[in-house]
């Protein structure tokens, strides 16, 4: 386990004990951010060779990374983390991230809510006696769908969570390559 990941258990523990993040209800949602190159060189001569082109709906293509983000939606805390290759769907990301989810509040989690990205049986299975709100996804043949429950709206945490890790800690504005 590499340092930082160490650091970032020990203070969700921190939290956890302190009893600032319950994770009864939990937020996931993935961010895109741009790598530290410019990525238009050869397949094998890149400057940052663990970064991939992406797709992102509102921006188009994106050669960078994918952060995928776990966090209590009640406090906006921050409960797991999995940075992956911006060419990696939510779907992929979703089973590490739930794994480091579970280290910490495998007995806790009562919902986890996401967006379309998410919709996938798998992780419905994976989820078992969670109660999942997420998103229906149309597929390009319908209109995505919203669940009609009360804390679906409380999956704007990861949002603003998302926004500030982007504005105020750095993250579109990296200076060093690879993970």
């Amino acid at each position: 386990m590499r340092g930082v990941d160490v650091l970032f258990s020990f203070l969700v523990e921190k939290a956890k004990e302190a009893g600032l993040a319950k994770g009864k209800l939990v937020a996931v949602d993935s961010t895109d951010f741009t790598a530290y190159c410019n990525g238009r060189k050869k397949l094998n001569d890149r400057s940052d060779k663990f970064a991939r082109w992406g797709h992102l709906t509102t921006k188009g293509r994106v050669f960078g990374y994918k952060a995928h983000i776990a966090c209590d939606a009640e406090t906006e805390l921050p409960l797991a983390v999995v940075v992956l290759p911006a060419s990696r769907h939510d779907t992929v990301g979703f089973f590490p991230l739930f794994e480091r989810l579970l280290k910490h509040f495998s007995f806790h989690i009562q919902k986890l809510i996401a967006d379309c990205g998410y919709d996938a049986t798998e992780i419905y299975q994976k989820l078992k006696s969670i109660i999942a709100v997420i998103a229906r996804n149309g597929r390009g043949h319908y209109g995505s769908e919203k669940p009609k429950y009360p804390d679906c709206r409380k999956r704007t945490a990861t949002e603003r969570l998302n926004s500030r890790v982007k504005e105020e800690l750095g993250l579109d504005r990296l200076k060093r390559r690879g993970l």
